[in-house]
């Protein structure tokens, strides 16, 4: 949160990081006095006699982050305002359909390179 006004949500951390939005604080009055956990998610639905679509780049994870999606230095604001790197032994993931989908954890991959990152995706449910 930066002042008191808003949440920023930052991308290209790599190049400093570009301001790509933000939301109100009036959004999120529960995080007023801030936060235990920090959840990402993301989720594809069809309609019920469609096939699933893909997720991510339609590929499955891979430790080749160019072929898939992911995320890379994954940092949270603590309660000093400062930047600092989730911690990764507390990650945990979960996958429902991990025929379709999958995600995984490739840790720290180094502060200079990537920091804390994961991959994710799929390419499909059929039916």
């Amino acid at each position: 949160m930066t002042g008191s006004n808003v949440w920023e949500l930052v991308g290209n951390f790599i190049n400093g990081g570009d301001k790509i939005g933000y939301w109100p604080k009036e959004l999120f009055p529960h995080l007023a006095n801030g936060a235990t956990s920090v959840r990402y998610g993301g989720m594809v639905s069809a309609s019920p006699q469609g096939a699933s679509p893909p997720m991510g780049t339609g590929q499955y994870p891979s430790v080749i982050l160019q072929d898939s999606c992911y995320f890379q230095n994954i940092q949270i604001i603590n309660s000093n305002n400062q930047k600092v790197e989730i911690n990764g032994r507390d990650f945990q993931g979960n996958a429902d359909a991990t025929w379709c989908y999958n995600l995984e954890y490739y840790g720290d991959q180094g502060p200079e390179l990537m920091g804390e990152t994961f991959s994710f995706g799929g390419s499909t449910c059929g039916r």
